[in-house]
């Protein structure tokens, strides 16, 4: 279907059954743009797109962009980190895929607030799932915070390293799905001191940990009042 598409408005295409066929062809050529299948056979796409990155040929920079109908919010991360700037979901649409050629739709862009959010990722999300859809998903991990915050306050003040661990590990799976790096990260920090019993860096940690979930509450504030 793509093929057809590109074709009918006036692009010229070079098709690759495998990842082994798309790198001969990506050393051969610059192309303008690249859409990968994510499952490809052998090699993944995913895979695929590390490999052109970490190469010096001539589609080190290239745009490459997932053709995927698995568009789960932690998949779409794991897309991005892969070093693709950004998805179309199947089934494919030509205004989507007319965007992508006219270079509307990139998520490269900085991480702003010191880290504290992958804005791209959070817009890849509305692109892919549509705002509603993300103002559901933002208002369950608003929940799940003010759930989960009362709880590890009492699990790190009883010294629960089990209970810190567990809670830790669910809420950072959650952030970091949605872009809130920030939160995420600590989180994981959190959880690793909790699994080593180190009950002085757990403490030490707790003051980062309820900094990130404040200022986290205060952008999904923000978001869910759009």
């Amino acid at each position: 279907m793509a093929e057809g598409l590109l074709q009918r408005d006036g692009h010229q295409v070079w098709l690759a059954i495998d990842a082994e066929q798309a790198l001969v062809q990506c050393a051969a050529r610059t192309f303008d743009l690249i859409l990968l299948d994510v499952h490809l056979p052998g090699m993944s796409g995913v895979e695929l797109c590390k490999q052109i990155r970490n190469t010096d040929g001539p589609n080190r920079q290239t745009r490459i962009f997932a053709l995927t109908a698995s568009v789960q919010p932690a998949l779409v991360r794991g897309y991005l980190d892969a070093g693709m700037d950004g998805i179309l979901a199947k089934p494919l649409k030509l205004e989507s895929l007319r965007q992508v050629l006219a270079g509307r739709a990139t998520v490269k862009e900085p991480l702003v607030d010191g880290g504290t959010m992958d804005w791209p990722l959070l817009q890849t999300h509305r692109t892919l799932l549509g705002e509603q859809k993300v103002q559901g998903l933002l208002a369950v991990l608003r929940h799940s915070i003010l759930q989960h915050r009362e709880a590890l306050d009492e699990a790190i003040e009883a010294d629960d390293c089990t209970e810190v661990a567990q809670l830790a590990h669910r809420l950072a799976g959650s952030s970091d799905s949605l872009g809130f790096r920030g939160l995420a990260s600590v989180l994981q920090r959190l959880e690793t001191a909790a699994l080593d019993t180190d009950e002085p860096a757990i403490r030490e940690l707790a003051p980062s940990v309820q900094a990130q979930i404040q200022r986290a509450l205060q952008i999904l504030e923000d978001l869910l009042q759009r």
